[in-house]
């Protein structure tokens, strides 16, 4: 049989079998009280045996709280205590006056304790303990075998008798349904406290989880309400717009666009658990690694072909200045010029795929940008633009000068550039705690989504005259000053690119370069 002795009971006790203990204690000395003023007032009289019964079972319940602690978690233990409970009752009836005595309702007092400590049978077994040793106590009684002093006939008492046997079996099926009833209900509160556990577990993770039952949202942790709001109830069409088993998904509209992760898990035929995970940086992280791989290639395919172009070049460009020399001709110049451009692209090609050379100086970088932004405004691709500039004085930055420039220049152009005809070019440089910031926006044509994460790959263009290699440069300088780039843009609004470089910060040790 179960022994739920070892539940945490009132708060003065330990546990619920220490409770038992000793308030069954606390009675037995009540009676024994009882007996003393009974033994005090008639000492020959029934209450002088009462009062020896009364010691006794105070020595007994008195040896037990001393060995509860000890033995608490013992079925046994509590059994012993159930048998002294029914010994010490049926003693106290069969000294007084029978089945009148009040001393019967211990009988229904030792049930109701002993509910909170034994299973279900265990209650009914203990019930009708308690009524088989009444019924004997009784039926020895009034058969003459005790001293009961008769004031009603034989079959009132054996009535009277029968009548609280059937209460203390009602007594017992009532306990055991009350035990199993709170069975259920431990049973339940368990279960809820685990799903709460589990549930704030659940929102501690950096991972969302959304649960679906027939298509339907039915459950989310926190990070997947961070993410998505609060959507129960909602369908899964109207937040996963992908259903296969795993899919990447723009987050839009919380500061920089994200990316998640979504893996869906099929549970059973209508239970589903969406697992997601923001992705953003580990996407940036692959992308950086397939661009260094490309401009290893680019770096390779560069070497080996610069030297095998560039002098067949010089050859054809002495040729035609050769001829030219002998008799004009258009086609001269265009040939000419063809040579120009390819022995450029050449360079660039040379220039892009070396070692990048730094030469860092601890500068203050306003100057820098004033300076390129005058001269872009009387380069001839500027001609129909409005470039605005809005700086602001703050501390100095350590960075090659003219890859700066190299940097700021390839930004305008690739603004101007952006706007088809008339637009405006707004330049904004300052200073935070950490970085030295510069913003070059246009309200140009913008970027499409799908191809804002490949204008920093090596020969990726949208233009046709355009080699693809300005905004990689650009990529290649920053992330060698310990820069960013980051870039918004939206189709037919414009385009806003920012450059962030990490400033150095005043410290009475004199200037460091601050880890942004």
């Amino acid at each position: 049989m179960t022994n739920h002795g070892e539940t945490t009971g009132i708060a003065l006790f330990e546990t619920e079998t220490e409770g038992y203990v000793f308030v069954r204690l606390a009675v037995a000395l009540f009676i024994l009280g009882s007996a003393i003023v009974g033994a005090w007032h008639e000492p020959v009289s029934v209450g002088h045996i009462g009062f020896k019964i009364s010691v006794t079972a105070c020595a007994l319940m008195g040896v037990s709280a001393l060995c509860v602690r000890r033995y608490k978690g013992s079925a046994g233990f509590v059994w012993s205590q159930v048998g002294l409970d029914t010994v010490f009752i049926t003693a106290l009836i069969a000294v007084s006056s029978g089945p009148q005595t009040p001393y019967v309702w211990l009988y229904t007092l030792s049930i109701i304790f002993t509910a909170r400590l034994l299973s279900p049978i265990g209650i009914i077994v203990a019930a009708v303990i308690h009524s088989v040793s009444f019924c004997g106590v009784s039926v020895l009684g009034l058969s003459g075998g005790l001293s009961w002093v008769q004031d009603q006939n034989v079959a009132i008492l054996s009535t009277h008798v029968l009548i609280c046997i059937i209460g203390l079996l009602i007594v017992g099926l009532l306990g055991m349904g009350l035990v199993s009833q709170r069975g259920r209900v431990d049973e339940v509160s368990r279960l809820h406290h685990k799903r709460k556990d589990h549930s704030e577990l659940l929102d501690q993770l950096q991972i969302g989880i959304v649960t679906l039952t027939d298509g339907i949202v039915v459950a989310m942790n926190a990070s997947a309400r961070g993410w998505f709001g609060e959507t129960v109830g909602q369908t899964a069409d109207e937040i996963f717009p992908c259903q296969s088993h795993r899919w990447d998904q723009p987050l839009i509209g919380q500061g920089p666009e994200r990316w998640l992760e979504c893996i869906r898990h099929i549970v059973d035929d209508d239970e589903q658990v969406i697992v997601i995970q923001d992705v953003t940086d580990l996407r940036a992280l692959e992308l950086q690694v397939e661009r260094e791989e490309r401009l290893t290639a680019v770096g390779r395919l560069s070497a080996s072909l610069a030297h095998e172009v560039r002098n067949p070049l010089a050859s054809l460009s002495g040729s035609v200045q050769l001829l030219a020399s002998k008799g004009e001709n258009p086609l001269h110049d265009i040939i000419l010029r063809e040579v120009h451009r390819l022995n450029a692209l050449v360079e660039d090609f040379l220039q892009f795929s070396g070692p990048l050379q730094m030469h860092p100086l601890v500068v203050c970088p306003i100057q820098t940008v004033q300076d390129v932004v005058q001269a872009f405004k009387n380069d001839p691709r500027c001609a129909t633009k409005t470039v605005n500039i809005k700086t602001e004085p703050g501390g100095k930055v350590s960075l090659d000068t003219n890859r700066f420039r190299q940097v700021l220049w390839n930004l305008l152009i690739n603004a101007a550039q952006a706007i088809e005809d008339k637009g405006t070019i707004d330049v904004t440089a300052r200073h935070t705690h950490d970085w030295f910031v510069v913003i070059i926006s246009d309200d140009g044509v913008g970027i499409e989504p799908t191809n804002r994460h490949r204008i920093f790959d090596p020969f990726y263009t949208s233009r046709r005259k355009g080699t693809g290699l300005g905004l990689a440069t650009v990529d290649r300088i920053v992330a060698a000053h310990g820069g960013a780039i980051e870039v918004r843009s939206e189709v037919g609004i414009g385009s806003e690119f920012e450059v962030r470089l990490p400033r150095l910060v005043s410290s009475q040790g004199g200037e460091k370069t601050h880890a942004g």
